[in-house]
Parts: C-alpha cells; sequence; structure tokens
C-alpha cells in the first residue's frame, strides 16, 4: 500500500513539474517574441528627432565630465565657452 502511494505521490509531483516547466517555456517564448517584434518596429519605423536626443545625451554626458576642463577641450567636445564672471 506504502509503494502505491509514493508512486502516485511521484507521478503527481512529475505532473506538476512538468506543467511548470511548461509554463516557464511559454512565458519565455513569448516574451522572446513580444522582444522581437518591438526590435523589428524599432528598426522599421525610428522616430522623428532620435538623433538630436542621442546629441543632447551626448552633450549632457559631456558637461557632466567637462567639470574642471579648459575651455579648449570644451570648444573640442561641442560645450559652450565658460566665461568667467568680470
Amino acid at each position: 500500500m506504502e509503494d502505491e502511494d509514493k508512486e502516485k505521490l511521484i507521478n503527481a509531483v512529475k505532473k506538476v513539474w512538468n506543467q511548470i516547466k511548461e509554463i516557464v517555456s511559454n512565458v519565455v517564448n513569448a516574451v522572446i517574441e513580444i522582444a522581437t517584434q518591438w526590435i523589428d518596429y524599432i528598426n522599421n519605423y525610428t522616430p522623428v528627432g532620435y538623433k538630436r536626443y542621442l546629441k543632447m545625451d551626448q552633450l549632457k554626458q559631456s558637461e557632466r565630465i567637462s567639470v574642471g576642463k579648459s575651455n579648449n577641450w570644451r570648444k573640442i567636445h561641442g560645450l559652450s565657452v565658460r566665461r568667467g564672471i568680470r
């Protein structure tokens, strides 16, 4: 009797485990499919003005690292020249 109960329990646990694996694999496949569709959309329909946003990010990064740099360095990297207070 105990062996039969153990077998039933083992089979039930295996069924549950297989269902969990199936659900996880379905979720992973759905996420991959959605990500692929999103990447295809971005590649085919680039938003208007994206170059401006990239340039703004680059300038903000340069501004952050320009603290203490000379005006010549700022000119080379396309930043505004800092004028001294008179």
